[in-house]
């Protein structure tokens, strides 16, 4: 007896539930029946397409390999297209039934792919399956460019912030907005991650987000209500989640090849490489002791580097610097900060646009076999730019990382810049550091106690 394997296959499966391949199984096994043949293995490639030739399809691979081991002596499937679409599929088809003797049966037909007959009635199903390929992409490209030319939204899935008709889903549209402060105040892609997921905040499928595809959504002109068509910006017909030049700030950082990323373990603590040694004005670091007197104990300090001019114990210190920069941010000005956060976003938006304006003039410069003197002009604004920039910058840096408190928080006393401990180790280390000018480790006698007054903070405002 004939034994024959089921191949299932659908393009597109708009409700997942694999109906379209589930009633295309019944009807293969009502013709095998017919046939006397025995039902195989049943191989399914649901919501797959086998319109490109280079298409993966993980089933039907799976399929020829165990044809070729001998498994089964047939293919079934429900028509010869569900098996290819285009004849480059086909012409593999006919070389591996030459080297055994393949048949394939369909609902609407056999083909013994060994004769001549067979093939040439294959051949014109694989050449009229491409034809009504091709004339839906026709039909398609024609229906995208005039949505195009209309500026309206035609995507075939709904992308995260918006709904299908181009309106925002109010949840991700927020998140979209607080992840691009995050990217342009410096946190890391990582640290943004880290953020959707502890806020339950999932992709369109439903699923964690990864860096890949946060990636992808922050880079995507969608957000800032643009498309992109052969390279042309061109503005979109639905409202923007964050402005334009917000979104080439982001794209700037995220596409930085240079851009760095800063990596703490979980003990390198929260002022290593923020502290200044007062004799040789090195860098101070967390380093453990451990004292094998009595009891092994184990001390955490703050030393300098170079020479061990000085070590304080890091808890101490860490609480009264902490405090410090908490009292410092509890009496801002709170009545004028709302305005510069508008402020704050234009302008690390406008960095990063410099930034990668300068990269692009530098590629365009190469090309041109600009001589080394041409670029010092160029450089020298580009500097003078930044420099500018760099100086607004740091006067409103502070007022972009906490919330301030309502009236009525601020009458209770509550100041919600004390949610300290909910901050990531990251954003901690850059609110001391846009607070503080510089923290300097004072130099004392062997065996004195840790007193705040050896460690002198210098203020940005001051």
């Amino acid at each position: 007896m004939t034994k024959s394997a089921l191949y299932l296959r659908i393009s597109k499966d708009k409700t997942g539930e694999a109906l379209a391949v589930d009633r295309q199984e019944k009807l293969i096994r009502a013709m095998l029946k017919g046939k006397g043949w025995e039902a195989g293995p049943v191989y399914t490639d649901n919501s797959v397409s086998a319109t490109s030739a280079r298409a993966k399809r993980p089933a039907y691979d799976q399929m020829l390999a165990d044809w070729e081991a001998g498994e089964f002596d047939a293919i079934s499937s429900y028509d010869l297209d569900r098996l290819y679409r285009h004849p480059t599929q086909l012409e593999h088809l006919i070389e591996l039934a030459e080297s055994r003797g393949l048949f394939l049966a369909t609902c609407a037909g056999d083909a013994d792919l060994s004769t001549d007959n067979g093939r040439l009635f294959a051949r014109i199903k694989a050449s009229v399956a491409k034809a009504e390929t091709e004339r839906r992409s026709a039909r398609q490209k024609a229906a995208f460019a005039q949505s195009r030319d209309a500026g309206k939204p035609h995507w075939s899935k709904r992308p995260f912030g918006f709904q299908m008709d181009g309106k925002h889903v109010k949840q991700e549209a927020e998140a979209v907005k607080t992840v691009a402060g995050m990217l342009l105040e410096g946190q890391s892609m990582a640290d943004c991650v880290r953020w959707m997921n502890e806020q339950g905040i999932t992709s369109t499928l439903d699923k964690p987000w990864q860096n890949t595809t946060l990636h992808r959504v922050m880079t995507s002109p969608r957000i800032a209500g643009l498309r992109v068509y052969k390279g042309e910006e061109m503005d979109g017909n639905w409202p923007e989640i964050i402005k334009p030049e917000t979104w080439r700030g982001v794209c700037a950082i995220l596409k930085d090849p240079k851009r760095a990323v800063t990596k703490l373990n979980s003990r390198e603590t929260l002022l290593s490489g923020l502290l200044t040694c007062s004799v040789c004005l090195g860098k101070c670091y967390g380093t453990r002791v451990t004292k094998a007197s009595g009891k092994r104990k184990e001390m955490w300090s703050y030393r300098c580097t170079n020479s061990a001019h000085v070590a304080k114990t890091m808890k101490r210190t860490d609480d009264h610097v902490i405090l410090k920069t908490l009292a410092a941010l509890a009496f801002m000005d709170t009545g004028e900060v709302e305005a510069d956060k508008q402020e704050l976003e234009g302008l690390r938006a406008a960095r990063a646009t410099e930034v990668q304006e300068w990269a692009q003039w530098q590629e365009e410069a190469a090309e041109e076999g600009l001589r080394p003197s041409e670029y010092r002009k160029p450089r020298e604004k580009h500097e003078a730019r930044l420099a500018e920039i760099d100086g607004k910058l740091t006067e409103l840096q502070t007022v972009s990382l906490v919330r301030v408190a309502t009236e009525d928080e601020a009458a209770e006393g509550i100041e919600l810049v004390f949610q300290w401990d909910e901050m990531s180790l990251a954003k901690r280390r850059r609110i001391i550091q846009s607070v503080w000018k510089s923290i300097t480790l004072v130099k004392t006698a062997k065996g004195v106690r840790w007193n705040p007054e050896h460690v002198a903070l210098e203020s940005r405002t001051a």
